[in-house]
């Protein structure tokens, strides 16, 4: 055979090796964008029957009168644009701009075709959109851009799950060294370059917030996410919030800092003059067990110095959102049943480290962390009050009623048959959101609808989150029982509020002449769009000098039911709920609770925190509402209710000789 024949089969043989390459490629790359389709999208949408909800209807509700000269004020710290590349991989292209709207009331609409709309507006919020992605597709109209950039351009705007998953992988290679080298914008031109534009980017950022800030009516704050990932899905984020007119030019990412303290460092170096800051974690459920534990994200053990850097900047934690409840997890470290709820992870099973449950992923073992570190430090580092928050990545903070969940990433998530979807094969989805919720909302108790008093208020933890409800809530303390006896929500002078540590040189006797009991006062009232109130509950976490403890109290039940002696519980109820239509009956319930309590059991010889949990009757869940909607079954692995709820931050009492 003649070299020249050789030559022909073998390009005979190249063009069909290329031919079978590029037939495979197109049909891959099918797969990754067959979800994103118009055409498959309205198929979708058109499965669903959104007449089969019925529309709420406001119900009477006890507004909370202005509590100690402050006023209450919801808002959501937490929420992803279309400038965060895994929301723009989703397919949601709704914008910074479209956010700020949405949180005044306007309507938005889905990547799946679905309409959002809050049933009230919100008084403040922050977008916190990845900073690690700032500057990464702000230049990609640009016809200079190498090569490499424009395909990068490419992949992250066009919705596909492929890149997130890439993105995510290259993320947990690199975590070990932070370096802007290797952000991929940087990679594909030069880090000048990447840095101006990331600079730029932040810019635009605290513009719109100052834009959209209207004092007195609407409150915004610069902020953004930074977002180390960890295996398994695993989070140790924290968004970072700031207040001033002078702030840094650089969001700082997980490619400018590698550990939180090196974060709070550079933060307080670059933040100065007329600037502040706080960082918030979440998912500290799905951390792996780092968010209150000894090490960091390198493994290195925490220094006295990350501690107190820890105590400094960081007040508060998102005890609640879309990926589930970081207050507790029922049997890891505790019995109370309510920890089940909504945990997307089971607990951790001997020599289990990740993907599960562990002590110290959790808000309540926290406290109890704190007071175990003062013993070593001489500082209670993890005086840690609570928020709640959505981390939607549709552009919709607040959106958190169950009724109208219409996921949270994009296309992934809507129409509803995808949410529903126990495989997510089923509908080309690429991940289940069977384990998500709707997230929850932040209360504030402040002076003003200002950012400085609403920054104020998050610094000084009188901060409170809920699971979605707007539940009104009120918690104070003092040593003496001269509140006014009709009116629980008018403390006098020397009470303090949630979040605060009550101090006292001489405490008071009882009768007996043994040391008495602080006085809590509590007020809970409903949220006028859902249901009524069942239980208020007191969480007290306390250390008797060798180790921890807690114990979980019900103070309130509604319908005057009387509270079990021996279990400190409420007797049992039977809320009327049909789940056929999911509607539900207001007794038994309260609209309003309010309650004087002294602890039966207090010590004054030991350091000891309490916090309030409020529980609503139970509601349909998400899921049971798309059932209804795409006229089927829920799933039998998931709860047809749901048991809203709100957490207060705190009140510590430390013992006598603090």
């Amino acid at each position: 055979m003649t070299i020249k024949s050789w030559i022909i089969r073998g390009l005979i043989g190249l063009t069909l090796v290329l031919g079978l390459l590029a037939v495979g490629i197109n049909y891959w790359w099918g797969v990754q964008r067959a979800a994103f389709l118009p055409e498959q999208l309205t198929a979708d949408l058109a499965l669903q029957d959104e007449g089969a909800i019925k529309a709420r209807v406001v119900k009477p509700v006890d507004v909370p009168p202005n509590f100690a000269d402050l006023e209450m004020y919801f808002g959501d710290l937490h929420v992803h644009t279309d400038r965060s590349f895994d929301s723009r991989l989703f397919g949601n292209q709704n914008t910074p701009e479209d956010a700020y709207r949405f949180s005044r009331g306007e309507p938005l609409t889905t990547a799946g075709g679905e309409v959002m709309r809050l049933s009230a507006p919100l008084d403040f919020v922050a977008i916190t959109d990845h900073a690690e992605g700032f500057g990464a597709l702000r230049g990609c109209d640009d016809p200079s851009l190498p090569l490499r950039a424009k395909f990068n351009c490419f992949m992250y705007s066009t919705p596909n799950a492929f890149t997130f998953r890439m993105a995510r992988r290259a993320g947990q290679a690199v975590i070990a060294e932070a370096s802007r080298a290797d952000a991929p914008s940087c990679k594909a031109t030069s880090i000048e370059f990447c840095m101006s534009e990331a600079r730029a980017d932040w810019a635009d950022f605290i513009a719109l917030a100052d834009d959209y800030n209207e004092p007195g009516v609407f409150t915004t704050f610069a902020a953004y996410e930074y977002s180390p990932p960890l295996p398994e899905r695993g989070k140790i984020h924290r968004n970072v919030f700031f207040n001033g007119s002078q702030l840094p030019s650089l969001a700082l990412s997980m490619f400018d800092v590698s550990t939180a303290s090196d974060l709070w460092q550079q933060l307080s170096e670059q933040c100065l003059d007329n600037c502040d800051f706080i960082t918030i974690p979440h998912n500290m459920n799905l951390s792996w067990g780092l968010a209150y534990g000894d090490s960091n994200i390198q493994g290195e053990s925490h220094s006295k110095e990350d501690w107190l850097r820890r105590a400094q900047h960081e007040p508060l934690a998102e005890i609640y959102q879309i990926k589930g409840n970081s207050e507790c997890a029922f049997g890891v470290g505790n019995t109370d049943e309510e920890c089940s709820f909504e945990q997307p992870v089971p607990a951790c099973e001997d020599g289990q480290t990740m993907g599960c449950a562990t002590r110290t992923s959790f808000f309540r073992e926290a406290l109890k962390r704190g007071f175990e570190l003062e013993q070593t430090i001489g500082l209670n580092p993890l005086k840690i009050g609570v928020v709640a928050a959505t981390d939607a990545h549709n552009g919709n903070p607040g959106d958190v009623e169950e009724y109208d969940y219409r996921g949270t990433a994009g296309a992934f998530h809507s129409p509803a048959n995808r949410r529903l979807a126990a495989d997510p094969k089923e509908t080309k989805v690429y991940r289940s959101n069977l384990a998500r919720s709707p997230g929850g909302i932040t209360a504030v108790w402040a002076a003003n609808n200002t950012r400085d008093d609403i920054f104020e208020a998050l610094k000084s933890r009188r901060a409170y989150g809920t699971s979605g409800p707007r539940i009104g809530l009120t918690f104070s303390a003092s040593w003496t029982e001269e509140a006014n006896q009709s009116s629980p929500t008018a403390p006098p002078s020397e009470q303090v509020l949630m979040g605060a540590t009550l101090l006292s040189p001489a405490r008071p006797a009882t009768t007996e002449g043994a040391e008495s009991s602080p006085v809590f006062e509590v007020s809970a009232f409903a949220d006028p769009l859902d249901a009524p109130l069942s239980i208020i509950q007191i969480v007290k976490v306390w250390f008797d000098g060798n180790e921890s403890h807690e114990r979980v109290t019900d103070i309130a039940c509604s319908n005057n039911r009387q509270i079990d002696k021996a279990s400190d519980r409420c007797l049992e109820d039977r809320p009327v709920i049909d789940l056929k239509t999911c509607e539900y009956g207001e007794s038994p319930g309260a609209r309003s609770l309010e309650v004087r309590w002294r602890d039966p059991n207090y010590q004054p010889d030991v350091d000891a925190a309490y916090y309030v949990r409020v529980l609503q009757n139970p509601t349909c869940r998400w899921s049971t509402y798309d059932a209804m909607r795409l006229g089927r079954e829920t799933p039998a692995s998931l709860p047809k209710t749901v048991r809203e709820r709100a957490w207060s931050s705190p009140i510590w009492v430390p013992k006598r000789s603090s």
